[in-house]
């Protein structure tokens, strides 16, 4: 067996302190060149143990468990089905989903030995773990430098184990607007876009309703969690806590002693007569009708409702929400319309975006400036705030999957190009203008109306924006990795902000006071600027940002990563999904740091727009 005992026991420690949707994790040493030229040789060894571990876990499978069974207890107690955004673990939860459909369900045992979860357990994590070996000795198979590498890690490790770019409730405002237009197209297929929301929305809310019921009846349950008030079961907070008490040894032996019960089979069980019958068949698979799972780069899309007989089931429901836009593109492919149109909301969206955080700014969405020998280029927008100027520039291609793709460095390269660079030439071309030019000139349409006039003396400060459509994160909340792709920003003397346009709708609903705002773009431009700070995705930065109140201050150190601060993000889109109260994130930046910055005086208006003063509100809690 290849296995590398040093490497499992700190990946199971890592595995283990879960915080927000990733793992939290202290600044590690340098991987070691001895563990490197392991993972490099080890290649053909790890796939063909990864495939031979999969064939063990299928046989011990159809040895030993009812797979409804073992499905109830890892969907509850591994994924973060019903109430946590989404999590590394789902990608072992669709492992074993995919794994137990191979088969008939007539091939499994009735009954479960449920003595063995703690071996499958073992199992799944040495298969998680096998997996990111896998990634790592996938990326030491091209001739590339150290950072290179761990960067092309990097992609392989995200696709196979992040779901998860937008929040759903973010879906719930972006698909009416998105594909309203195109609604007779999905008519034909037998729905519309709202009945799409109307189907997630009605399977979550019966996976609401069986948890609440099943809990509340289950007495041994309620006396082992008499510190959780099951009347108030609905509360977020409660299904949290509930979940992680279930999650700890006390409560795992509690759940899988009551899950021999197969009352407990209902927790994943669907009503179908209360759905809609198209888009039900649209996502549900069946046993024995499994699609071969073509190692850790096979299809991501797993359709989560299961069928067995007249029953149906839906362990992976936040399935539903994290790949609904995807779900609805496939039925508009090719159609030229719909990609304009796509293009054209985007931009709305963004403009929008800056109008709402910067309430006073003056937004300018479109504008055409003169060029050499007579042409014109565009702008896609700027936004004038004080003596602030945004330029910003949005690029609307998706960027394209390296699942079972041989070439995955030219694949992101190409990707890059169209969605990054392209754009950064375009932005740097606006700068170039704006710089040779002593009275800066906008214009409504090639040699039309002029709309704008400035000078550049007059900012104090101008900040570049790229803004993608799908997330290249990567790279994003580290610029410098882009050299290797042939964007070198400190010799171009220009650092943009890259993000994608689902995150920045995020960073500003939450930071909604400008100074904030302006605060967070100031110090994000500064993680470009020679500071080796590694952050998975940019609403880590956001959440340090507001848990700490800056992203950037001398506790900071300039070496370090920042992993599992999105908890408070990920806990009140998930409330404001289901419609529950919970407190908004705000920045935890003191009192006195706000004095300090003449930001604030505690007779002032409190910075959140509650419209009390500072000392009457936001003071205290900060």
């Amino acid at each position: 067996m290849v296995i590398d005992p040093e490497g499992y026991k700190e990946y199971n420690e890592f595995r283990n302190n879960l915080s927000g949707r990733f793992k939290e994790i202290p600044p590690s040493d340098t991987i070691s060149e001895e563990r490197i030229k392991y993972l490099k040789d080890s290649l053909p060894a790890i796939e063909s143990e990864l495939d031979t571990l999969i064939y063990e876990l299928e046989i011990f499978l159809k040895n030993n468990f009812n797979p409804i069974d073992v499905l109830t207890v890892f969907a509850f107690e591994c994924s973060t089905s019903i109430d946590i955004y989404c999590s590394i673990v789902d990608s072992t939860l669709e492992l074993l989903q995919t794994i137990l459909l191979r088969n008939e369900f007539r091939e499994y045992p009735e009954k479960s030995s449920l003595d063995e979860l703690d071996n499958l357990s073992e199992k799944l994590t040495y298969i998680e773990f096998l997996i990111r070996d896998w990634a790592f000795s996938k990326s030491l198979q091209f001739t590339l430098n150290q950072e290179q590498q761990f960067t092309l890690f990097q992609i392989i490790a995200k696709y196979v184990t992040v779901r998860g770019e937008i929040y759903p409730a973010h879906v719930i405002d972006v698909i009416p607007e998105l594909f309203g237009k195109f609604e007779n197209i999905f008519k034909t297929k037998g729905f519309t876009p709202n009945d799409y929301l109307t189907f997630v929305n009605d399977v979550r809310d019966q996976l609401e309703i069986n948890f609440k019921n099943i809990f509340i009846n289950s007495t041994e349950l309620s006396r082992k969690l008499s510190e959780f008030p099951l009347k108030g079961v609905d509360d977020l907070r409660v299904m949290h806590n509930l979940r992680k008490y279930i999650c700890s040894t006390d409560g795992r032996r509690t759940f899988r002693e009551l899950i021999k019960n197969n009352n407990f089979r209902q927790i994943f069980k669907l009503n179908i007569k209360l759905l809609n019958k198209q888009l039900l068949d649209l996502n549900v698979c069946n046993f024995g009708n499994s699609e071969p799972w073509n190692g850790p780069l096979g299809s991501l899309f797993i359709k989560p409702i299961i069928r067995l007989g007249k029953d149906y089931y839906c362990f992976l429901p936040t399935h539903l929400s994290w790949f609904a836009i995807e779900f609805l593109e496939s039925f508009l492919k090719n159609n030229e319309a719909y990609y304009m149109q796509r293009g054209e909301y985007f931009e709305k969206k963004v403009h929008q975006a800056f109008t709402k955080v910067l309430k006073d700014a003056k937004i300018y969405p479109n504008i055409f400036y003169p060029i050499n020998n007579g042409e014109w280029a565009e702008c896609d927008g700027i936004a004038i705030f004080k003596r602030l100027l945004i330029l910003y520039e949005i690029k609307g291609k998706n960027r394209r999957s390296i699942l079972g793709k041989s070439d995955i460095i030219k694949l992101t390269e190409q990707d890059i190009k169209k969605n990054i660079i392209k754009t950064f030439e375009q932005t740097k071309r606006v700068l170039t203008y704006i710089n040779q030019n002593e009275m800066v000139k906008f214009y409504d349409s090639p040699n039309g109306k002029q709309i704008l006039e400035f000078k550049k003396e007059n900012f104090k400060s101008i900040f570049p924006f790229i803004i993608t459509s799908n997330s290249f994160e990567e790279f994003t909340t580290n610029l410098s990795k882009l050299k290797d792709f042939g964007l070198d920003f400190e010799q171009e003397g220009i650092w943009p902000l890259a993000i994608s346009i689902y995150d920045l709708l995020t960073v500003t609903e939450i930071l909604d006071s400008p100074i904030d705002f302006i605060d967070y773009i100031t110090q994000r431009l500064a993680f470009n600027r020679g500071l080796n700070i590694f952050a998975w995705d940019e609403m880590d930065l956001l959440g340090y940002f507001l848990e700490c109140g800056d992203l950037i201050d001398e506790h900071v150190d300039k070496s370090r990563i920042l992993l599992g601060y999105s908890s408070a993000l990920d806990e009140y889109y998930t409330s404001k999904y289901h419609g529950r109260p919970f407190q908004k994130p705000f920045r935890k930046l003191s009192y006195k740091k706000r004095l300090e910055r003449g930001y604030i005086g505690k007779n002032h208006p409190c910075w959140c727009d509650s419209g009390k003063k500072y000392k009457l509100c936001h003071k205290n809690a900060e």
